[in-house]
């Protein structure tokens, strides 16, 4: 019977995505739109400006009403990110990225590539604090000049000094008037370091303008460019870098449509449709950046959430479309409280009227206890004084895996050696199974584990243990500093393995698992499906070094 359930439950769910999906990709133009209230942020006038332009081209009648305050605007406001507020629906349209640009042919460049240099460094280059010359900056021999070009836009020199917190930019750096005359100063110029934005460098093939490299940037410092760092190849690749936060945000700005309510009226989603479609060819003009592919997917996903809902260009078939999908809904919460209710050990319902809200987490929030040892198999060990070891899973796992239905747990007495499975975290019929940080033999466990009351990481433990190895095993555990320093490396990982996986199973999921700007979703991966708990079991836990 549950086989038959999910069955009907699968079909009806891909009609209903199959017909959102329609909607998605015939943006609908309301003849009879007069008129759109717009607030811009300043230094995006000439983008809406273009745009206005070219939307009459469809919609003759259209025309666009600018506000002074976006507090008063009731329509859509383009604005950069540092003017968001939390109860605005938004979507990212596009990002203003500056880039450091060198040149191919620098007779240094296999040093550059392999060290990169780091933001302080940029800094000391830009402000005229220390030598300038790539023999300084390499620690090199040679002597070999270093010489700064910057575009000619003035957001990108306001973008520089505020990117590396420098009052000014050196009188010894030379401005240029256009872009493509930046270009050519660092194509004729084997030791230049130029700065303009991400688009001036892209050509018609959407491939890096020829003879020119994007400077890798050592983001932690350790005069080495990481496999996490390594992401210039491409703009397909340093884009979605950008948009995971592997890229410096300081030198990135996301820009946005937002509507000041829970979501736009119909005529404001025929603007965001067309914006998504045809008005991705001005933000290339003016200078900006797209989103990637799967943000712009998923931006059209949630128009098109609105848009079924408010207006159809088949009026004829409406009612069929929102019948299917509100069987398909009924069937699906029908089947959830079903297996809430009656599966063992799942959550109860005071445990479900506890849970938090689901917020944006960050390794800036991350609960990591001083005492306690962690390993990177993301689980921590803390010796009790009678020289027994609690150990569990850490709070990276708790934020991203969600509410718990089950722990599958070894028996009291069993032996365990470190990086052998040792639990297996169950939700909802999908699973992750742990490693231990530690060897020895389990002398209680923690059956109130999944109920979710306790806050504290030390008060979650799983096991209890009598420790066989301890001396040596801690000496590769990290102590809270180091561990908050790799959960760095680790939420860049993580975040690149989110984009992967999903490109490959689900890409309607975007909006699900990310924040706007990129940010991680509290219990994501509550929301996303078997196939990519396997992989994230696979490909990012079981590959963690």
């Amino acid at each position: 019977m549950k086989t038959k359930t999910s069955f009907i439950i699968s079909v009806l769910l891909i009609f209903a995505l199959h017909l959102t999906a329609q909607n998605a990709t015939k943006p609908v133009i309301d003849k009879n739109t007069k008129s759109l209230s717009l607030f811009v942020d300043k230094g995006l006038e000439q983008l809406v400006t273009d745009w206005e332009k070219a939307f009459r081209t469809v919609n003759p009648d259209a025309s666009f009403i600018l506000q002074n305050k976006i507090e008063d605007n009731d329509g859509i406001s383009i604005i950069y990110g540092n003017s968001l507020t939390n109860n605005l629906w938004r979507i990212p349209i596009g990002r203003d990225v500056i880039v450091p640009v060198i040149n191919m042919n620098n007779p240094l460049l296999s040093s550059i590539n392999t060290q990169g240099m780091t933001m302080g460094q940029i800094a000391d280059v830009l402000s005229g604090t220390n030598n300038q010359s790539w023999s300084f900056v390499l620690n090199s021999e040679g002597g070999h000049a270093l010489n700064v070009y910057i575009g000619p836009d003035e957001q990108i020199v306001s973008g520089i000094t505020n990117a590396f917190d420098i009052p000014s930019i050196s009188y010894q750096l030379k401005t240029l008037q256009s872009k493509q005359a930046l270009i050519d100063a660092v194509e004729n110029d084997v030791y230049a370091l130029g700065f303009c934005r991400l688009s001036d460098v892209i050509d018609e093939g959407n491939s890096f303008v020829s003879g020119l490299a994007i400077l890798p940037i050592d983001r932690n410092n350790n005069g080495h460019i990481d496999a996490g760092e390594n992401f210039y190849s491409d703009p397909e690749t340093l884009n979605r870098a950008i948009w995971i936060g592997k890229y410096p945000k300081s030198l990135s700005r996301t820009i946005y449509a937002t509507v000041n309510k829970t979501s736009p009226d119909e005529h404001q989603t025929a603007f965001l449709f067309w914006m998504m479609n045809d008005g991705q060819k001005a933000i290339a003009s003016n200078g900006f950046t797209a989103v990637t592919n799967l943000e712009n997917q998923a931006n059209l996903s949630k128009i098109s959430s609105t848009e079924l809902l408010t207006k159809s260009d088949e009026p004829e078939y409406a009612w069929v479309k929102i019948l299917f999908i509100a069987l398909a809904t009924f069937l699906i919460v029908g089947f959830v409280l079903a297996r809430l209710f009656n599966e063992p050990n799942e959550i109860n319902s005071d445990t479900v009227a506890k849970r938090k809200a689901r917020l944006a987490f960050h390794e800036n929030n991350l609960q990591a206890p001083k005492g306690l040892l962690y390993d990177k198999s993301h689980t921590w060990a803390f010796m009790e004084k009678d020289g027994m070891v609690k150990i569990g899973m850490d709070a990276f796992m708790q934020h991203i895996l969600g509410p718990v239905s089950r722990i599958q747990m070894l028996k009291d007495g069993e032996q365990i050696a470190k990086g052998e499975a040792f639990a297996t975290i169950i939700q909802e019929g999908k699973q992750v199974v742990l490693r231990s940080p530690i060897t020895g033999s389990i002398v209680a466990k923690n059956d109130a584990i999944i109920s979710g009351d306790n806050n504290e990481i030390i008060d979650n433990w799983i096991y209890k243990i009598e420790p066989r190895n301890w001396k040596r095993e801690i000496q590769f555990m990290l102590m809270v500093d180091q561990y908050i320093d790799w959960m760095k490396d680790e939420f860049v990982r993580f975040k690149d393995f989110l984009a992967r996986t999903l490109h490959k199973h689900s890409p309607q999921y975007v909006n699900v698992v990310f924040q706007d700007g990129g940010e991680l979703k509290e219990g994501l991966m509550s929301e996303l499906g078997p196939e990519i708990w396997e992989d994230f079991q696979n490909q990012f836990l079981n590959t963690t070094k």
